[in-house]
């Protein structure tokens, strides 16, 4: 563990206590009911349909089976959104006597950057409203780069709709960029923290490591978030929790499949994912996604770098953020079910009305569970018995069918989506694919079985078989939005499955808000950090 910064204990904690006022702030807002929104104010939503996909996703990775998913990444139109393809250049620092002295960083070269937004279709398009089903994400390179990335859109053209099987050679018959011109030495992919609806900050984040060491950056715009928010909703504020598994599962994917294209048309770029607090935890769960769709070589290339990140979506829970969960309307919508379930069961007028909106909805909730009829007017999903029931076995959480109330149901519902789950998932399928690999005579069975072993032991992890290449972490000691524990537990999670000697945990003083604002600082030294190990050479 490494000291980052060199405040004080006390003044580390002083500034951590900018958390804990926001968090004041926040739950008096709600209770005098002038809060500018809460998340869940739909209730639950319609978890199952949110989480099915996920589930057998997991199955097929346990069963060692490859994810085809199709990618086709171009250029966003100019009506898509407000982002054109545009070459901007750095402006110098200015000096007078009436100004300040300028910085070292300031006395750099003007560099012209090109930023273009990209799109592809969601590989998650179809748990997703329509609104919402474009993924974009903003490039931003040196000038020099354009003309390949233009080739590797044009080798992504001639390749659209063709799946990818993960560890395929699908990229290798495809014009390699680094055959041509000046290429990116590496491509990061910068994942949004909570309530990030544009570029903005991380677009900074990206010109200083594009301007200092000439990455190439992919700025994802999260699912339910600005040019992608869903019809009707209020600001960033999800409606509903099956909207924010729904974002999370397809961030995550999105983020994999845009590292996949890049790992097959750069061959010698280090590939990296970052983000900062919800961005933090999506790097976690979209950097073992990607691990699915990367051949071993390119995991050998592959970095995560989460700062001030979690191994689950519990810490919307657990911090500061609880107080802008609308607790009214998720325990409404659960008592309401229950309600509505008793009524049914007694024969009540108003049971037609509810089963005729489920089946016009093309529902599939059964008779003993209506729907229940939100604030708004519309219906929602209901949380009765066996649909807890089947939340619990989709989720591997039993006591989610027992969950007496709407907050006990959804502290497990989220502290259930871990990222472990994930790495443990890829290792089974490692070990699920060893009686093929042993019929066909490959080495492949041996590695799986040290894979698995690694889970349990400190034995190393076959070098074919890491997930990633590197691991950089960053937590915040005094944090009241993400505890630190929670992110040196995902970062023990994920260094877990790289490479020993490949991973580096710092932990900052302060706590969240003051992070955010020197997140430029954090970002880049922890990239930068884990662009080194990547260096190391063989495993």
């Amino acid at each position: 563990m490494t000291a980052a910064d060199g405040w004080s204990p006390t003044f580390g904690a002083v500034v951590g206590s900018a958390d804990s006022v926001y968090g004041f702030v926040r739950s008096a807002a709600a209770s005098l009911g002038v809060a500018n929104g809460l998340l869940f104010s739909g209730g639950f939503g319609d978890l199952q349909a949110a989480i099915r996909p996920y589930s057998g996703i997991l199955q097929d990775v346990r069963a060692g089976k490859p994810l085809h998913i199709a990618d086709s990444v171009h250029v966003a139109k100019a009506t898509d959104g407000r982002y054109k393809r545009r070459t901007t250049a750095e402006p110098q620092a200015r000096s007078s006597c009436c100004s300040r002295a300028p910085k070292k960083s300031d006395q750099r070269p003007a560099a012209p950057l090109y930023e273009v937004e990209l799109a592809l279709r969601s590989p998650w398009a179809a748990g997703l409203p329509a609104e919402a089903q474009l993924c974009r994400a903003l490039w931003l390179s040196r000038e020099g780069h354009r003309s390949s990335l233009e080739r590797a859109l044009a080798a992504a053209d001639g390749a659209a709709g063709k799946p990818a099987a993960a560890g395929s050679a699908a990229g290798t018959t495809l014009p390699a960029a680094a055959a041509h011109g000046e290429d990116p030495p590496e491509i990061i992919i910068h994942m949004p923290a909570f309530g990030e609806e544009g570029y903005g900050s991380r677009k900074e984040c990206a010109r200083a490591l594009t301007l200092d060491h000439g990455a190439a950056n992919l700025v994802i715009m999260a699912p339910f978030y600005s040019a992608r928010r869903r019809a009707g909703q209020r600001g960033y504020y999800l409606h509903t929790v099956a909207d924010l598994f729904a974002q999370a599962f397809a961030i995550s994917l999105e983020a994999a499949v845009l590292l996949r294209w890049a790992a097959q048309r750069w061959p010698r770029a280090k590939l990296l994912i970052t983000g900062f607090s919800f961005g933090g935890a999506m790097c976690g769960t979209g950097a073992c996604m990607a691990a699915a769709l990367l051949s071993p070589a390119d995991r050998a290339r592959f970095g995560a770098v989460p700062c001030i990140g979690s191994t689950s979506p519990v810490v919307i829970l657990d911090g500061v953020l609880r107080a802008m969960v609308d607790w009214a309307a998720l325990q409404a919508g659960f008592l309401a079910t229950d309600a509505a379930s008793s009524a049914a069961a007694a024969g009540s007028s108003g049971r037609d009305d509810l089963a005729i909106a489920a089946d016009a909805g093309g529902g599939t909730f059964s008779a003993a569970e209506p729907l229940a009829r939100s604030e708004e007017g519309g219906f929602r999903a209901g949380l009765g018995p066996a649909a807890r029931a089947e939340l619990a076995a989709l989720m591997e959480c039993p006591a989610l069918a027992e969950a007496p109330d709407a907050r006990t149901f959804l502290y497990g519902l989220l502290g259930a989506l871990q990222t472990g789950t994930l790495i443990d998932a890829l290792r089974r399928g490692a070990d699920a694919a060893l009686p093929r690999n042993q019929a066909g005579g490959s080495a492949g069975g041996a590695e799986a079985r040290v894979l698995t072993a690694a889970a349990d032991s400190a034995a190393p992890i076959a070098p074919s078989l890491l997930l990633f290449g590197a691991v950089s972490s960053v937590a915040a000691a005094h944090d009241g939005f993400v505890s630190c524990r929670h992110s040196l537990a995902q970062h023990a999670c994920l260094a877990a499955a790289a490479a020993t000697g490949r991973t580096s945990s710092v932990v900052i003083s302060g706590g969240h808000i003051s992070a955010f604002i020197r997140r430029k600082d954090i970002f880049v030294t922890a990239v930068r950090r884990a662009v080194a190990l990547l260096q190391m050479g063989p495993v």
